[in-house]
């Protein structure tokens, strides 16, 4: 069967005497490859048994071959970094930006009762709050007091937090604060910021008894600040909502401790 070699090829396998010239692609082109006896032409090659066969005529040993293969899947790993688009990279550079609770509950004597590590949900209200503090918005700049610093705790049912959620709507029932004598918001006094992208509220501690009437079953966190003289409500103590955090039902009994950090992350995943 007569080869059909292109044109430099064919020159290369005049000087060559005729054999198959020896160049790699011809291992992936099928040229040269005959066409066994019993299957029709046009059939696709075997390519294997055409690369096993052209080894063979050249002398080549294994090797050798094999450098050829090795050499070929190099090239393809070029031309796939090379179609990579130049903006996209290994790692995911998005924000990290999330808030966490921690709520660790506590009998009398000190002893661990369980432990809670939810992240949070920034509500509409506190989305706002952070556009107003790095933007320069049609809405006046928050004010020192405005500032979060208060975390609170309630008997809201979880069901309730969603992302429209408002201060008034995180309000304990009357049950919870005995009619009105137990504060349930601590104002934190120094936000820890030591990483400059991490702000640390708390470990703050709730004391059944004094934080809510013993025996109140604690469900949500309320992120909030404090623009007001009140820490009895989240409304109360500044009516601005940052975040609300669905806990596991928690019993706070008499002497009983809930210690809740709440954390904000605004770092990226780089940093």
């Amino acid at each position: 069967m007569r080869n059909s070699w292109p044109p430099m090829l064919a020159r290369r396998a005049s000087v060559n005497n005729g054999r198959l010239p020896e160049c790699g692609l011809l291992l992936f082109s099928g040229a040269g490859v005959s066409v066994p006896a019993g299957r029709r032409e046009g059939a696709r090659p075997d390519f294997k048994k055409g690369y096993k066969m052209i080894y063979r005529r050249q002398g080549m040993n294994r090797a050798a071959s094999g450098t050829v293969f090795g050499s070929a899947m190099a090239l393809a790993a070029v031309l796939a970094l090379a179609l990579t688009p130049s903006g996209s990279t290994g790692d995911d550079q998005g924000l990290a930006f999330y808030g966490m609770v921690e709520a660790v509950h506590r009998d009398a004597g000190g002893s661990m009762i369980s432990s809670n590590v939810v992240h949070n949900r920034v509500v509409d209200s506190g989305e706002e709050h952070i556009i107003d503090l790095i933007f320069k918005t049609g809405n006046s700049y928050p004010a020192d007091n405005e500032r979060l610093n208060t975390i609170c705790i309630t008997d809201t049912d979880q069901s309730a937090v969603t992302e429209t959620l408002l201060s008034g709507q995180v309000s304990p029932s009357p049950a919870f604060i005995a009619g009105g004598i137990f504060e349930t918001c601590i104002e934190v006094s120094v936000v820890n910021d030591t990483d400059d992208s991490i702000a640390v509220m708390g470990p703050e501690e709730f004391v059944g008894g004094t934080h809510a009437a013993a025996g109140s079953t604690v469900r949500v966190v309320a992120i909030c600040h404090n623009a007001g003289d009140s820490l009895d409500t989240c409304e109360n103590a500044g009516a601005l909502l940052f975040s609300a955090i669905p806990l596991t039902d928690t019993v706070l009994n008499d002497g009983e401790t809930l210690d809740i950090t709440y954390t904000f992350d605004a770092s990226s995943e780089t940093t």
